[in-house]
């Protein structure tokens, strides 16, 4: 699950519940910024919405969350220290 900060995002989200969405950048590829960038064949992107240059927040932290553990897969803006501010069970050995 993502939760972004952009404003037109959250609005969006607020009348149409949550949304399946992919990332423009490719698996291991920066994140894009600026959608001039993007390279897409028609048939790959329902559309695009334009807000101007985006700053970059960093790489995506990735938790695998199911009914008997939590991993984290991936470290990245939000920390481990912090995941455990409200997930201590993130950081007992028992996970």
């Amino acid at each position: 699950m993502r939760v972004p900060s952009s404003e037109f995002l959250l609005a969006l989200l607020r009348k149409s519940g949550p949304l399946a969405t992919a990332s423009a950048a490719k698996a291991g590829e920066p994140a894009i910024l600026d959608n001039s960038t993007i390279k897409v064949r028609g048939f790959d992107v329902q559309g695009i919405f334009h807000t101007g240059q985006l700053t970059s927040s960093g790489a995506s932290t990735v938790v695998s969350a199911t009914e008997t553990s939590i991993e984290v897969l991936r470290e990245g803006a939000i920390s481990l220290a912090q995941l455990g501010e409200v997930l201590p069970e993130l950081l007992s050995s028992d996970s």
